[in-house]
């Protein structure tokens, strides 16, 4: 049987998977600008759906130490070297090209930052190809086969990628072992040999498919700089773990965290959810995206709306969709907060929707409606009487999603409702006719067919009926 031949692409995409362990760590360099001088401060790694906030996965992500990064750091100053496939060759990355400084997270020693595919850095980047997973699952005692990836520098052309053992924790003490040497117990022990920079390590196990994260390495802030491993995933919000007794079988270690985990509200500061509130324009795609969530009810209670708001939208509001529209819009009128509906998303396992919405540098889908397709002729004139007329009667069902599509503010909207009620098709006849007396010459039929594609309103069958030439 013939294999089915493979681009170049995915045989550099094989050997990067099969040589992970060498390519997918990193040495991290400062340079001065005024001189030039590079510093090598230590490594780290990239991973991909990494949890800064539990239950809140970011696609990509750039682990290591805040000893590397302390809080007054310039990332414009920050180099990443890869080892390449070629053994010989090293892959730079400006950190700046993938990330900014309001996308740090830090927190039990580390820093976690978020990245980015830019202009200077595609997404067919072979960078985004060194992306370890990160294992889901408790470490116990019994563990025994942890390895932590280092850099052992060598100057500014080449490093090794090194590996040393993670040993079980010998009274409350995790050690560092390599053949042929007494245990590791300090940042000082490790360091004797060569020009290793341990801190920032990537701690990997082989689950059988390859390596994974299981944690990265640090060591405590004391004189002593202890061996301080951080165990992934990380405790759930809130908690503060402890030692645990070595001699319990079974019960998973993890070291004592130096700050409690961080809540949302403080995560909107370091960067992880947007700061304010969330726009207006949003509501509508947010509306249709959570619509099919349960109850509208139960998501307004816990938006901190009352009963008494929850009551004002009852059966007069046009189905189900408006009333979460409507629900989603009294909340942003007294909140309207992202780390207020970013709690809230969490509470219903709508990390899709956080991502989309609320994390810092999300592009939410709402900058534009579906896009008729490009073999469709459309008219570039303006709407006649008759069509006029007739749209409106096709367009009922869905008459105040198209009138916001067409970008009619919801004032106008509730006056022609109030106005006409209980007269639907004049409603929708109504709706249309505020547009076109508001755009004058440009309220054409190819301008109608856009919002007729939008996404909430989705009438395809009425472009190719009325707006095709």
């Amino acid at each position: 049987m013939i294999k089915p031949h493979k681009t170049h692409r995915q045989q550099k995409q094989e050997q990067i998977k099969e040589r992970l362990g060498e390519v997918g760590v990193c040495r991290i360099r400062r340079t001065e600008e005024n001189d030039g001088i590079s510093e090598t401060l230590g490594c780290g790694f990239l991973v991909r759906n990494f949890a800064i906030v539990p239950g809140f996965p970011y696609p990509r992500c750039l682990i290591s130490s805040d000893k590397i990064f302390p809080v007054e750091c310039n990332i414009d100053k920050y180099y990443l070297d890869f080892k390449k496939v070629d053994p010989n060759a090293l892959k730079t990355i400006k950190l700046k090209d993938i990330t900014k400084a309001d996308k740090v997270s830090r927190n039990y020693g580390l820093v976690v930052i978020q990245i980015d595919p830019s202009e200077k850095c595609k997404k067919g980047d072979s960078l985004f190809d060194r992306l370890f997973d990160v294992t889901n699952e408790e470490l116990t005692p019994k563990e025994n086969d942890l390895r932590c990836l280092y850099v052992d520098d060598a100057g500014d052309s080449q490093f090794s990628v090194k590996s040393l053992k993670l040993g079980e924790p010998l009274q409350s003490q995790y050690v560092l072992a390599e053949e042929n040497e007494s245990p590791y117990k300090s940042f000082t022990e490790v360091t004797r040999r060569g020009d290793r920079k341990p801190y920032g390590a990537a701690i990997v196990k082989n689950d059988g498919g390859g390596l994974i994260i299981a944690g990265a390495l640090t060591f405590s802030d004391d004189d002593t700089k202890t061996v301080q491993p951080v165990f992934f995933p990380l405790p759930a919000q809130g908690s503060v773990s402890q030692w645990n007794n070595p001699s319990e079988e079974g019960q998973p270690l993890r070291h004592t965290p130096l700050v409690a985990v961080a809540t949302l509200e403080q995560e909107a500061v370091d960067g992880l959810v947007k700061s304010g509130k969330i726009p207006k324009d949003n509501l509508p795609y947010l509306a249709w995206d959570i619509g099919n969530e349960g109850s509208w009810k139960n998501f307004g209670r816990c938006l901190n709306l009352s009963e008494g708001e929850l009551k004002c939208f009852g059966s007069d509001h046009g189905g189900e969709y408006e009333r979460w529209y409507c629900m989603l819009k009294a909340w942003r009128e007294r909140d309207g907060a992202y780390v207020t509906l970013a709690n809230t998303l969490k509470k219903h396992n709508r990390t899709d929707l956080f991502e989309q919405y609320c994390l810092e540098g999300s592009d939410p889908p709402t900058k534009g409606p579906r896009q008729p397709p490009t073999d469709l002729n459309l008219k570039k004139l303006r709407i006649s009487e008759e069509d006029h007329r007739d749209i409106s009667r096709r367009v009922a069902s869905k008459r105040r999603r198209l009138g916001r599509a067409l970008g009619l503010g919801d004032e106008n909207l509730e006056a022609i409702m109030e106005d006409n009620a209980n007269d639907t098709n004049e409603q929708s006849f109504k709706i249309l006719q505020k547009w076109m007396q508001s755009n004058g010459a440009k309220a054409t039929y190819d301008v109608l067919a856009q919002a007729l594609y939008d996404r909430t309103v989705m009438l395809d069958d009425v472009v190719e009926d009325y707006c095709v030439i």
